[in-house]
Formats: C-alpha cells, sequence, structure tokens
C-alpha cells in the first residue's frame, strides 16, 4: 500500500472499514501490520476532527491486528498505537483499557523516553479521578529521572524565593521580547513541561497548594533557559494567576503576563491544544479583578469548547467549572444557567472526569436550591447516588478542600439571599471549624472566596447587633471586610462598589447613623443594578428592607421586600421569592 498519507486520509475510512470487518481473513504478519498502519491513520484523522469514540474503534481494531511479535518486528507501530490509544481511551472515559494499555508500554518498551506519554496518560487518569497524591508521586519520579526535579521542601520561604527569581530572570525580557525567544527543542526538557503542567490541576486542590507556586516558577525558568514551547503559553498563565493570588499581590504584573499568555497561543501555535488551559486561568483568576465578571463568561465557554475539541477534558471542564461559579453569582438567567450546568455534568459523567463532576454538581445543586428544582430532585442523590452530607463527609476525610468550601460556601450565600442570617452564621462556623475548610483560603482568591468573603463582612455585622459582649469583635470583623473591599474596589469599581456600599450600609447600621446607612443602601442599590448584579440588587433591597422593618417603618419595608422579589424573579431564583415572607 504505497498511497500517500495525505491521500489516505481523504479516503480511508470506507476503506478500513470494509478491511476491519474481514480481518479475521487475514493470515499474514505483512497483512496484518499494514491493517494496523490504516487503522492508525484512520484514528489520528477521527482525534484531529474531534471525533474521540471513532478513534478508539479505530486503534482497537489496530490493536487486536498486531500479531505476538509486534515489539520486536515492528516496535514503533506498537508504541505509536498503543500510545494513541491511551490518549483516546482518556478522552472516552475507558479508564480500564488506558491501564492496560500503559501497563504493556512501561513494561515492554525498551527506552525510558518512550514510555513519557504512557505515564503522561497515567498522570491524567490518577488525577481525573481525585488520586492526588498518586499522580504527584509518579510525577516526582518521573521528572527526577528526567533531570528536572520538582522541589524537595515546600515552604513559604521557597515560594517567595521561587517567585522573586523568577521575576528578576523575566526582568531580563522586558515588554513583549519574550514572543522572540528561540523555540524549545531539547526532548527531555519538553517532556518535562508536559509533566509538570499536567500536575498542576492536581496541586492546587492538594492540602498545601504551595507545590503550585514551585512547579509554576520553574516552568518559566525552563522557557527562559532553554526555549519556548506549547506548554509556556500555559506557563505564563499560571504564572499571572499565581501573582494576583500570592500574598504580594502583584496585579500589575500578573495582568501582563495574563495578556502575555494569550498572545503566546498564537505565537506559538499552541491556540488549539493549549486554549482551555491559558483560557481557564486568564479570565478566571487574573481579569475577575479588573474587568467586569460578566465579560469573562463567553470567553470561559469558548475554552470549554476548545478543550472538548482537542480531549483537554481536564480544563474544558475547570473552563465549565469557573464559568459556572461566576455565572452564579453574577445574576445571569437561572434556567439557562442550570441547562449549561447539566450539559458541564453529562460531559464529566460521560468522560469519568470525577474532580470535575463533583465540583460541577455541587454549583449545580445550588442552583436548583434558588430555582425550587431542589425540591422536585436531590441531584447528589441523582447524580452521584449519595447525600450532600455524606458527600462532604467523605471529601473532607480525603483533604478536598476546593469541593469542601464551594459546598458549604454555597449554603452560606444560599442563606444570605433569603436574609437568613441565623442559618448563615450556622454555616459560617461550620466553615471556620471544619478540618478541611479551616485551612488558609486566601491564596485561592477565586470568584466564589471573594464572594464568601462578602457573606463574612455581612455576617459579622448581623453578629454584632446581636451580641453586645463580643459587639466589638464582630464590628472589627467587618471593618476588616470593609477595609479588604475598599481596595478591590479601587481595581473594579464594576464588580465590587455595589458589595462595598452594601458593607458600609451595614457598618452604619451596626453603629446606629440611620443617615448615612440609609445613602449606602441606596447606593449599593443603584450600583447593582448599573453593573448587571440583579441578584445583588436583591439582596440589597432585602437588607434595606430589614432595617426599615427594625426602624419601625413596616410600609417602606414591605416596598423594598417587594423590590427584592422582582429581582430574584429576573434572576430566576423562585425559590428565594417564596422564602421571603412579607413583612406582618
Amino acid at each position: 500500500m504505497n498511497t500517500p498519507k495525505e491521500e489516505l486520509e481523504d479516503t480511508i475510512f470506507p476503506i478500513v472499514a470494509q478491511m476491519n470487518r474481514g480481518k479475521r481473513l487475514i493470515q499474514t504478519s505483512e497483512q496484518k501490520y499494514e491493517m494496523a498502519k490504516l487503522n492508525l491513520i484512520a484514528g489520528e484523522t477521527c482525534i484531529g476532527n474531534s471525533s474521540f469514540n471513532s478513534a478508539a474503534d479505530y486503534f482497537s481494531h489496530g490493536i487486536e491486528l498486531l500479531p505476538e511479535d509486534c515489539w520486536d518486528c515492528e516496535y514503533d507501530l506498537t508504541i505509536n498505537l498503543l500510545g494513541s490509544a491511551q490518549e483516546a481511551s482518556f478522552v472516552t472515559g475507558d479508564f480500564r483499557k488506558l491501564r492496560l494499555l500503559s501497563g504493556e508500554v512501561i513494561m515492554k518498551a525498551r527506552e525510558f523516553d518512550d514510555k513519557l506519554k504512557s505515564y503522561c496518560g497515567l498522570v491524567r487518569y490518577l488525577v481525573s479521578l481525585e488520586r492526588k497524591e498518586e499522580a504527584i508521586s509518579t510525577c516526582k519520579v518521573i521528572l527526577t529521572n528526567l533531570e528536572e526535579p520538582m522541589a524537595a521542601r515546600v515552604t513559604d520561604d521557597a515560594c517567595y524565593h521561587a517567585i522573586v527569581t523568577t521575576k528578576s530572570m523575566l526582568a531580563k525580557h522586558p515588554g513583549d521580547k519574550i514572543l522572540g525567544l528561540p523555540r524549545m527543542t531539547d526532548m527531555h526538557r519538553l517532556a518535562a513541561m508536559e509533566f509538570l503542567q499536567c500536575i498542576l490541576l492536581a496541586v492546587f486542590n492538594s492540602p498545601d497548594p504551595r507545590m503550585g507556586v514551585l512547579i509554576v516558577s520553574q516552568m518559566i525558568q525552563l522557557s527562559l533557559d532553554y526555549g519556548l514551547c506549547d506548554v509556556s503559553a500555559f506557563a505564563f498563565a499560571m504564572f499571572g494567576s499565581t501573582l494576583v493570588r500570592d500574598t504580594t499581590k502583584d496585579l500589575e504584573a500578573g495582568y501582563f503576563y495574563g495578556t502575555l499568555s494569550l498572545k503566546l497561543l498564537d505565537v506559538l501555535g499552541a491556540s488549539r491544544r493549549f486554549k482551555a488551559r491559558v483560557f481557564a486561568m486568564v479570565y478566571g483568576t487574573i481579569n475577575i479583578w479588573r474587568d467586569p465578571l460578566q465579560a469573562s463568561l463567553d470567553n470561559l465557554l469558548e475554552g470549554y469548547d476548545a478543550g472538548c475539541s482537542v480531549g483537554d477534558l481536564e480544563y474544558a471542564l475547570k473552563s465549565a467549572n469557573v464559568y459556572a461559579e461566576l455565572a452564579l453569582y453574577t445574576g445571569q438567567d437561572l434556567s439557562t444557567l442550570e441547562k449549561k450546568m447539566r450539559t458541564f455534568v453529562q460531559r464529566a459523567l460521560q468522560c469519568n472526569q470525577v474532580a470535575a463532576k463533583l465540583a460541577i454538581v455541587t454549583h449545580l445543586s445550588a442552583v436548583l436550591k434558588l430555582t425550587g428544582g431542589a425540591g422536585e430532585e436531590d441531584v447528589y442523590q441523582l447524580l452521584l447516588h449519595t447525600t450532600e452530607k455524606d458527600l462532604f463527609k467523605l471529601l473532607e476525610s480525603r483533604n478536598d478542600r476546593g469541593v469542601c468550601f464551594a459546598m458549604l460556601n454555597n449554603q452560606k450565600l444560599m442563606h444570605i439571599f433569603k436574609g437568613d442570617m441565623e442559618s448563615a452564621i450556622h454555616v459560617y462556623d461550620l466553615i471556620l471549624n471544619s478540618t478541611v475548610t479551616q485551612m488558609d483560603m486566601e491564596n485561592i482568591r477565586t470568584w466564589p472566596f471573594m464572594m464568601g468573603s462578602f457573606a463574612d463582612g455581612l455576617i459579622a455585622f448581623s453578629r454584632a447587633r446581636k451580641n453586645n459582649e463580643d459587639k466589638h469583635k464582630w464590628i472589627k470583623t467587618g471593618e476588616d471586610t470593609i477595609k479588604t473591599f475598599k481596595a478591590w474596589e479601587e481595581i473594579s469599581k464594576w464588580n465590587y462598589s455595589n458589595k462595598l456600599y452594601l458593607l458600609e450600609a451595614e457598618y452604619y447600621r451596626s453603629v446606629g447613623n440611620n443617615d448615612l446607612a440609609l445613602d449606602k443602601y441606596g447606593s449599593s442599590i443603584q450600583s447593582a443594578k448599573k453593573h448587571r448584579f440583579v441578584n445583588e440588587e436583591g439582596l440589597a433591597h432585602i437588607f434595606c428592607g430589614q432595617y426599615h422593618f427594625d426602624q419601625g417603618r413596616r410600609d417602606v419595608a414591605q416596598h423594598s421586600f417587594v423590590e427584592a422579589k422582582r429581582c430574584y424573579m429576573r434572576w430566576g431564583a423562585v425559590a428565594l421569592i417564596s422564602a421571603l415572607q412579607p413583612v406582618a
């Protein structure tokens, strides 16, 4: 069969399909190898067209055709066929086959370099199943063999030194000069970059995410020392994200490197493969500090679609999860959001992406509780075959702080939006006392964390009004939150001004300054309306109404509650409307 590969790709599917139907009739090894090669070409063509299930079928046919002496007689074909089959198995969620294939390659491949693709697939598999420690341990062994070991000790000093050193190296390439660096050619460094980026998702949701800072710095330094590669675009996006979340909070540098990573996608030709990863970081963790939150939503959906098209399911679903987090609390229509989130969950279920499934189901549950759908179905029981309470206990035992925090944080915010401060206080205490969520969440600094901080400030002032003995303590806690939001509001009035005004209103209410309290309630309502946070417009009406009720102005309070219900109706939060009781 001497037809050029390019011509074969146009006609290969009917040819190979016909030949596969008669493959049992083929007797000679030469013919079997030829058919295996054709199945490899057909499968690779399917992957290029995002048809991963079809690709998996072609690879399976090809593997079945390989004679017993394939490792000796057709080594390259065998390595390529099994490696491509592992990739397709990962995307389709056939992890049993992935384990079998990777095990065979790791056992029979002649050279360590020939095993790297199988090890990478194995690490992705472990990360997807939340087996973070195994994934990290495997990566450490591989990187040591590649002579690019991960840091032995993870300390605050080590992280600070890594960031300072990386900044110093980057200072030698001001502006966009990094775009002109040569391409990386060292095969072991290229492999090291692959493994370093592969493990990041597990590291940042591990009990000690500081390791991620060291890994990102290592990736940047490799790019500067040995040249740029496709992974470099993701490395700079992660570095930008690290800078905005780090204790130094270098927002300007974070934005610069986030923007640089978007440029690198085009310069390196990595847009197709790494768009989901770069978009998840830039639009999900960097730009939310300055740009209107709503502006990130379409980009995150684009990242989800891009990731699904190339089999980057981890970051396709990471983009989907960040989209869900932002959309949930930026006043997006909840019925539309529910449909999107069900699509995300279904994709995660189909592809065995356990970590993503748990995270997105948590937000879907919150949407259903807001819309009233939770009364008709228990999403945890339906999709995960467990209860919310039992799932939390399981994840807490595994130190899964990300999902545990999201579960409790969503509960706390649900109560806040209903005006049920007693229940919100109860969840606030649970978060503080949990062995997982009591960990320092400050450096996570995602949108849920910032919304949680907003809720904590409102809770602090509520406690100050109810507890004379600890009033000063809770006022001080609320004042600290106001100080934080003033700093954030200087960066983005769009995202934070209405929240700051509501916190200030609650402060003045707590210290008895009625005139300023009313002024700030009004400012919060108008700012939320102007910046399209209809959910928080309704929330400000609720707090304003409760304030009027406490002052004995029941007719005015009733008007505020009616306005809150109108906002919640536009949001689609039907369950909140029924939960708000008219002021008697």
